[in-house]
């Protein structure tokens, strides 16, 4: 990555970053304190290893701050090594452009936005799979990594295997395609991949279904727990999530909210600033994969398994109303996905440079600069200067760090 190319794509981060910035909020905080202590309970790996670490009283606040931003951070150094090397295999001026609208995006600055959420786990865990597994030279070494993360994941959170699962199986899909060389695969070969996909999916799919239609009982005990031990307020939604299974989300829970007004129209104006800069990373993925090697068939697998990779955090809002959190989500999927295929296919042929497709590139990352979403906790998002987030940081440093957010 040239330097002049990096100060710019830094400076167009770095005004995305402060424009969603704020320290974790009390949804995210009260999902640390979930723990085993009461017996089991989903979404409580993360506080249970904690508490064994550290002790029951480890759910800090100023502590969880510190391990929400090291997630972040790590996300984004992951994801920072893997366009350096995706960019140093060829130089790409669309694949620029497409970084530029990405780091812009209204789906960074609520990936910002949502700094201590458990997704950030989940993209860790991708992006560690994809620098782990594109050194290996087996044909399914993928497989064994992917299933094994996407046993784990649910007990994390069970929404992690459905917005980053597809993202995980287009991974092994490049994956598989380079272990077999330019011969492409053969029916059999087809028929083995189809098998492990098949094996890998029923193991993860049973540990997810299995999680997320289990109540938790002794809910109202963990709370008690988590209030003895916790130094900020808790979300006692979020407990009461625990109790609830996702057929009644999708069934009651979500349908009622979005059958609210001010919801819909909130929801509608946050797509109508994500999806522009989102279809332009969309289309480029699609144009270099259209350009590779091999059949039509390989070529449509390929950007079938994209678009379901790029759109996959979106099913989400068929069980829950964050629907900005999953834009940035989906963003970050996709990007991920496109970083994949450099990887593995280094020398596969290229689209040819298009100054029409960079100049909307450009054009998408002012209008992602200028743009503006609703954010969590009566947060808005701040254009430079940034009022708002300095006095915030102010607002912290005068309390001696003693901050704790209301909601």
């Amino acid at each position: 990555m040239d330097r002049a190319f990096a100060w710019v794509a830094g400076c167009v981060l770095w005004l995305t970053f402060a424009k969603g910035f704020r320290f974790p909020g009390l949804w995210a905080a009260t999902h640390f304190t979930f723990n085993y202590s009461q017996g089991f309970a989903k979404r409580a790996l993360v506080g249970e290893l904690a508490r064994r670490l550290f002790g029951d009283d480890v759910y800090r606040y100023n502590g969880f701050v510190a391990f929400s931003f090291l997630t972040l951070f790590a996300t984004f150094a992951a994801l920072f090594v893997g366009v350096r090397r995706a960019l140093r295999t060829h130089t790409d001026w669309s694949f620029r452009a497409v970084l530029l609208v990405a780091c812009a995006s209204p789906g960074t600055i609520f990936l910002v936005h949502i700094v201590g959420y458990f997704d950030f786990i989940g993209l860790l865990a991708v992006l560690g799979l994809l620098h782990w597994a594109v050194r290996k030279k087996g044909r399914f070494a993928a497989w064994y990594g992917i299933t094994a993360v996407g046993l784990i994941l649910p007990f994390v959170h069970e929404a992690l295997v459905v917005m980053f699962g597809p993202t995980a199986l287009f991974l092994a899909f490049c994956h598989w395609l380079r272990a077999l060389g330019e011969a492409g695969p053969t029916p059999r070969q087809w028929l083995w991949f189809a098998a492990h996909t098949l094996l890998a999916t029923l193991l993860v799919a049973g540990v997810v279904i299995g999680i997320s239609v289990l109540g938790v009982p002794h809910a109202q005990a963990l709370q008690r727990f988590a209030a003895q031990h916790a130094n900020f307020a808790l979300r006692p939604d979020a407990f009461a999530v625990l109790t609830q299974s996702t057929y009644r989300n999708f069934t009651e829970v979500v349908p009622g909210y979005w059958s609210l007004p001010v919801p819909r129209m909130e929801g509608t104006a946050g797509q109508v600033a994500f999806l522009p800069g989102f279809l332009f990373v969309v289309a480029f993925g699609i144009r270099e994969l259209l350009a590779a090697h091999g059949t039509r068939w390989l070529k449509a697998v390929l950007c079938s398994l994209f678009v379901a990779a790029a759109l996959a955090p979106e099913a989400m809002n068929l069980v829950g109303w964050d629907w900005q959190r999953w834009n940035g989500m989906a963003l970050t999927t996709a990007l991920i996905c496109i970083v994949t295929y450099k990887l593995y296919f280094p020398s596969a042929p290229r689209t040819r440079p298009s100054l029409r497709f960079v100049t909307l590139g450009v054009l998408l990352t002012a209008i992602g600069l200028s743009s503006t979403i609703k954010l969590y906790d009566d947060f808005k998002v701040q254009f430079f200067p940034y009022e708002q987030q300095l006095e915030f940081l102010r607002l912290v440093v005068d309390t001696g760090f003693r901050y704790r957010p209301r909601e």
